[in-house]
Parts: C-alpha cells; structure tokens; sequence
C-alpha cells in the first residue's frame, strides 16, 4: 500500500514538474517578445499541448491502472516535450540578454540530442506495450534493447557532431564536439540510421500483428491508436503539403498543426485505456474520411473552377468568378457530402445505415427466389454481402429443438453474433454472424438492423422449416405405408398361405378317408375345423392392424366407450361429447381413435391420476379431442418425445391439423393432450 502511494507522488510529481517547465518556457517566449504567430511558428504550444496532455493521461492512467506501463512512460514524455522551454532559453541567453543565464551552452547542447530517445520512446516503445502495458510476448524484448541503441547512437551523434548546435543560432558552434568525433561519424552515422529504422519496423511490426490478434476490447484499443497516428501524419506531412515547395518556410502552419497532431497521441490512448467503451471509434473514423474526403473535393472543385473560367475569360484575379466558384460548391456541397457518407459507410460498414435498402433487397431476393433449398443460401448471401461481415449462417431448428437445415456463406471462423429467429414467438432458427474482421465487435446500429433483418428472415425460415417438416412427414408416411405392406405381405406368405395350403391339404385327406376310414376322416374334420378357425382369426388380427373392426361396428363414440370399459380404475375415465358431430371421414375416425387409445395407455401406465376426462366437439371445420388427467403431468421440458406422443403428432398432421402436450396446470400438473382434426379429410381411405 505505502509503495502504490509513493508511485502516485511521483506521477503526480512528474506532472507538476511538466506543468512548471510549459510555465516557465511560456515566459521565455515572452521575454522573446513573441506574440500568438510566434509562439506557434517556434513550436511552442505544440510542445507545450504534446507534454500537459501527457502527462496528463500519465496521472490519469497511474490513477486507475498503477501497472500500466503506459503510465510511466506518458509521464516521462510529458517532462521531456516539456523541455521545449531549452529553445527560448538559448535564445534568451545567446540574443536578448548575452550572459545574463547559466550554463547557456550546455542547455542547448542537451536540447540538441535530448529528442532522440523521446521519439524512440514514443515510436517503438509506446507501440509495443500498448495498451497493456507489456510487450506482446518475450520474444520482441531485442526490439526494445535496439530502440536503446538506436536512440543512443542517434544522440552521441547528434551530441558530437561539429556545427551550429541550433540552426537559428548559426554563430554557435557546438563547444562540446571532441577531437576524436570526425573519426567516430562516418561509422556513426550509418550504423545509426539502420539501428533507428529496424527499431522503427519493430516497433510498427508489433503494432500490426498485435492487432490482427487482437480480440474485441484491446482490437477497439488498437484503432484509438491507429486513429491518432494518422492525425499525427497528417499533422507532419499537411503543411508540407499545403506549402509546397516552400514548406519549411511556413513553420506557423505547421506548428498549428502539430499543436493537434502530438496531443492526439496522449488523448487517444487515453480514450483507448480509460474510457473505451463510452466512443465509438467507428463512427469517428467514418465521420473523419468524410470530412477529409467532403474537404477536399470542395477545395478542388473550387480550384478547378477559378481556374479553368480564369484560363477560359483570360482573367486574373476576379470577384466574379470566386462568386461563380461559391455559388457551385454551395449547390453542390449537401448532394456531395450525402454521396460521400454514402460510399464511406458502404465501403467501411456495408449498408448498415440504409436498412430499408437491406429489407427491400432481401424481400426481393426471397421474393425471386422458387425453390426452396435456395431460400436459406440467399439470406446469408444477402445479410453478409449487406454489412460486409466475414461469415453468415442460418441454422433451422426444429419443433423438437434439434438442427435439421443449415447455410453458410463466407468462411465461417469467430463468431461475433448468434441471434435467434422467431415466427410468433416460436424459436425457428438461429443466425450466427461473423465479424468483419477478426475480433471486431458489431456495434449498436449494426444491432438494429440485425434485428430487423432477423424479424424477417424467421419468416422465410418459418416456411423453409415447413417445407422440410412436410416432406420429412411425406417420407414417413411412405416408409410407414411399405413397412406397413412389407408386414401384411410378409403376415399373408408366412403365416396364411402355408395354413390355407394346409386346409387344402387336410380336405383332400377327408376327402380321400371318407370312403375306406370314416372314423378317421372324421378326426379329420374336426381337425379342419380347428384349423379353420384359427386361419379366420388370422385374417381377422390383419383386417383389426388395419382399422379396427368397432369403428364399423358400432362407430366413433360407442368404441371409445368400449375401450374405456376395459381399463380398469383408477383412474375413473369419463367420455364427453357434444351433442351432435358432423360426419367423420374414416381417416379421422382412425386417428381419433388410436390419439385417445395412446393418450388413455399413457395415462393408465404413468400419469398416477385419479380421473381422467375424454372430450370430443366440434371446433370450425376440426374435430376436437381432448384427454386430460390429475395426474403427475409432464416434465416442464421435455428434449425430445417418445415414440408414443410422437405418433400422436404425426397421425394429427397427417391430415393437416394438430396436436398438442401440454402441463394441464404449472403448479398441480396433470396433462392435457388436445388434438385439432379438420374434417372431411380422406387421407386415411386410401
């Protein structure tokens, strides 16, 4: 505790000293007699802006994060641009007051090489540990060790080189070159340039491979910093630019911009450490190319035309004609700017900022789109093509919550989002999205029009989910109908037409025993008789498999009602049934029959109920049955059904309704199995 308190006195004693040095250098310029042009063209306030900022995030970083290396080092490079106060001072002691300071020459000297080990830190040092304060692993260490050497090969250079030590004072020579340098500066001089330049590489090197590592938080971190470097560029390399080819001649332009560029550094990153997720870098990055981008082309329109209608009129300077020039940027700047943002955000973001465009083109899509294994590819097809995302995949889930369907477009990796698809409250599938790059986070407006664009994808996978159920159904109905004929052929081959052989066989021996053995061909009767029978109840089992004989018999109702008089109670099973019901077809009497029959055994084997109550009404154009039970009930959930609610299910579907199983209440359980048949249907005649 007392080491993390000593560590925030030093931080805040770096800061301090940071701001005394921005003090007292702001009162040399004006010894200087410098006024505001002035303390631009020097370079004052730039260098004064790059230390209070930071510093100033120094102290702040040390505040919340004491280990953050970044701390340290901000608070190091605020005392060090600080020290921009050395320049006013040689002036001071060298032209308005000669011999009025101490150490005069020394201060200029140290002001000579004190810039090189600032920029090493800043360029490789700050890009390799940000933004957690480490290096990216053990193995870039020799990159910070050749930083060291280039920075201090760069300094004893500049430090022993003969000349002027400060180009503004020329009649200064450096008092402190040695005998042996012009020896020493040729080897020097080479060996640092390519010690500084593969630091250089190694340092941005790392800055790029972190990043493309880079997961969620830290690769939003990563593009703060990126962002400010290129302020920082188009700080140093604008004005050169603009005044070209006397650029260095305005310094006042570039100590303006510098001013921004270097405190962009600190501001960034201390965005990028602090407070990341308040920003959306994204949105700053657009908004910055379409206001360069939207600069530019107005400047240039404006150039081209005083330029060409000057060339054209003949003329020189002319109202007129910056008038004209005026008047054409003014019309055009809103329609220009709109297109901008427009190819900005396409080219960075897709069309996430049009969602209409992206509903209406994926309505089309689908609207075009005929057969229905090629639904699912044209959504993730749209939806990836729209936000430029690096993966899409549409997985249809079933009614028992298993995949059946899936489609992928892209190369599936990292995925950033899986959002679920709904149709009236049903989960149908699930949309997983990956990110445009990897480890990119989709922000809050990529979200809405996710969200939109799922909305109407569970639409269209809603019907692709029937589509595939259907068919499943239709495959099954097939596969039951063979197994079913496989069965009753395989009952009539081995079982009833070895015993009508027999029967044949039998009545030929009668016939022949007859005349010599009337004793034993009455034996032989009899034993055909027997025989007989239990071929009549052969083919009677196959006639009862195929539909059972009371439904002939005595119809719907009168055979539930004998069926339930086979169970015994408990549980007391009552039938209901409304007064009057509209001719049943065959078909539904069938699957009436057999829903109750496997909802009564269900509830018989395993409900433990007391009652039990049968209904059936008429409900529109459907039959309405109904079983429900005091019983346990059904688990809350259930993963998947068993054989027997499943054909519950299916025989319902079959004829185009429905069938329910359901907690007939959530706290004293029960279930309640209601079954919606449409009538008329004739599936089951066939």
């Amino acid at each position: 505790m007392q080491q993390l308190a000593n560590r925030r006195t030093l931080a805040w004693a770096l800061g301090l000293l940071t701001v005394a040095e921005v003090a007292f250098g702001f009162a040399l310029g004006a010894l200087n007699q410098l006024d505001v042009h002035g303390f631009f063209a020097q370079y004052v306030i730039a260098m004064a802006a790059g230390a209070l900022a930071f510093a100033s995030i120094g102290v702040l970083v040390l505040e919340r994060q004491p280990t953050n290396r970044i701390g340290w080092v901000y608070c190091v490079l605020g005392v060090g641009f600080a020290t921009g106060w050395m320049t006013e001072y040689a002036h001071v002691g060298f032209e308005m007051a000669p011999g009025a300071l101490p150490a005069v020459e020394l201060v200029n000297w140290v002001n000579r090489w004190l810039w090189m080990p600032l920029l090493a830190l800043l360029v490789v040092y700050v890009p390799l540990i940000f933004p957690t304060g480490h290096l990216p692993s053990a193995r870039w260490r020799p990159v910070v060790w050749l930083a060291v050497l280039a920075a201090t090969s760069m300094g004893i250079q500049f430090a022993i080189a003969p000349g002027a030590v400060d180009a503004s004072q020329p009649d200064v020579p450096n008092s402190f070159t040695p005998d042996w340098a012009p020896r020493v500066l040729p080897v020097l001089r080479p060996l640092a340039l390519a010690l500084t330049l593969a630091s250089l590489l190694g340092g941005t090197s790392a800055a790029v491979i972190r990043f493309r590592r880079a997961r969620d938080v830290e690769r939003q971190q990563l593009k703060w910093f990126a962002y400010a470097v290129c302020v920082l560029l188009a700080a140093l390399i604008g004005p050169l630019l603009v005044g070209f080819p006397r650029a260095t001649e305005d310094t006042f332009t570039s100590g303006v911009a510098l001013s921004i560029g270097l405190p962009a550094i600190p501001l960034a990153t201390g965005v990028a450490i602090l407070r990341y997720g308040l920003f959306d870098i994204d949105r700053l990055i657009s908004r910055t190319l379409l206001y360069v981008a939207l600069t530019a082309c107005v400047v240039g329109l404006y150039v081209f035309i005083v330029g060409y209608l000057g060339t054209l009129l003949r003329t020189g300077d002319n109202l007129a004609i910056s008038l004209v020039a005026t008047g054409v940027v003014a019309i055009v700047f809103q329609p220009l700017r709109d297109q901008l943002h427009r190819a900005i955000t396409r080219l960075l973001y897709g069309r996430r900022d049009e969602p209409y465009v992206v509903l209406s083109a994926l309505d089309h899509q689908l609207a075009a789109t005929l057969a229905p294994e090629t639904v699912l590819p044209t959504i993730v097809r749209e939806i990836r093509n729209a936000l430029r995302l690096s993966s899409a995949t549409i997985v249809v889930v079933g009614s028992d919550g298993q995949p059946m369907l899936d489609a992928t477009d892209g190369v599936p990796g990292c995925e950033a989002v899986d959002l679920p698809l709904h149709y009236q409250g049903e989960m149908v599938g699930r949309l997983c999205l990956g990110p445009r790059a990897p480890g990119e986070l989709l922000s809050s407006a990529d979200m809405r029009v996710l969200q939109d664009l799922a909305r109407h994808a569970g639409i269209a996978v809603h019907g692709v989910r029937l589509t595939s159920e259907l068919r499943r159904s239709r495959e099954r109905l097939v596969l039951a109908r063979e197994e079913e004929r496989r069965r009753m052929r395989r009952d009539l081959h081995d079982e009833l037409a070895p015993t009508l052989a027999g029967l044949g066989l039998v009545a030929a021996s009668v016939d022949r025993l007859i005349p010599t053995h009337p004793v034993q061909a009455q034996q032989a009767a009899r034993q055909l008789q027997v025989a007989i029978r239990q071929a009549t109840g052969d083919i009677r089992r196959l006639a009862h498999d195929l539909r059972p004989p009371a439904l002939d018999e005595l119809g719907l109702v009168e055979a539930l009602r004998e069926r339930v008089a086979q169970y015994a109670a408990p549980p007391h099973i009552g039938i209901t049934v409304a007064a009057t019901l509209p001719p049943l077809s065959a078909a539904v009497e069938v699957a009436a029959y057999r829903i109750v029959q496997e909802a009564l055994m269900n509830v018989v084997r395993h409900a433990h109920a007391h009652t039990c109550q049968v209904r059936l009404a008429p409900a529109g154009s459907s039959l309405e049955v109904e079983i429900r039970d005091d019983g346990v009930g059904i688990p809350k959930s259930i993963p998947r059904f068993g054989v027997g609610l499943r054909s519950m299910q299916e025989r319902a579907e079959e004829l185009g309704g429905e069938c329910r199983i359901e907690r007939s209440d959530p706290i004293s359980g029960g279930t309640r199995v209601v079954a919606r048949l449409p009538f008329g249907t004739e599936v089951g005649r066939a």
